[in-house]
This record gives structure tokens, sequence and C-alpha cells, in this order.
């Protein structure tokens, strides 16, 4: 990763989006993982990754393969934390969509709109 110049405040945000966009497309995973991919030091993934967990942003989805040591925590996005609503409108009829955060389908259904009554 290139080397970010700012506020220290920007640098943790640009930090915390990396680490949710790490965990979003490659999770499960751990944090020794993610340091890998960022090139953060551990002890900021660590960190980053227990306020996400706070936050409910993230949650720990099971443990990695045993390599002879403790087992590592795996962590996943929090899909279902919020939810998105989309409506299509198109002619005489409308499609309702909910989706999660990773934008799987929760629920949908096609309805007719009658324009006599407008």
């Amino acid at each position: 990763m290139k080397n970010i110049v700012g506020k220290s405040q920007t640098i943790k945000k640009v930090n915390e989006d990396l680490i949710k966009n790490i965990i979003k497309n490659e999770g499960p995973i751990t944090k020794l993982e993610i340091s890998s991919i960022t090139e953060l030091s551990l002890a900021t993934v660590n960190k980053i990754v227990e306020q996400l967990a706070l936050k409910n942003e993230v949650k720990v989805s099971g443990l990695s393969e045993s390599t002879g040591g403790r087992r590592a925590q795996l962590f996943e996005i929090n899909a279902n934390l919020e939810h998105i609503i989309a409506l299509y409108y198109y002619r005489n009829y409308c499609i309702g969509v909910v989706a999660n955060l990773l934008g799987e389908i929760i629920y949908q259904e096609k309805f007719n709109i009658r324009m006599d009554t407008y």
C-alpha cells in the first residue's frame, strides 16, 4: 500500500475503510491476514478490528485452521447490521427490494400500479 500523508483522524478513517473493504471482499479473514494484505501493523489492525466489532460492523464468524498454536478468529462483515431498500418503477408496475450490506437480496416483490387511481 502506498504511504498516505494527512491528519491523524484522516489516516485513521482511511485505515478503517481499508480494513472494512478487505473484510468485506476477503472475509472470513484473520487479523494477521488483514495485516499482511494492508501492510498495516498487527497492533493497528487489532485496534481497528476491535473498534469495528464494538460497533457491530464486523463479527467473529469462526476460527481458523490450527497450525499448532491457538486458532485465530475469523472476521466478516455484519451484513445484517443495516438494510438497503430500493424501488424501481417501470410503466405500470413497481419492484421493491430489500438487501443487506453485502447486496444479498432478502426480500423482493413486484406489484402492479393502477394509473387510473391518480
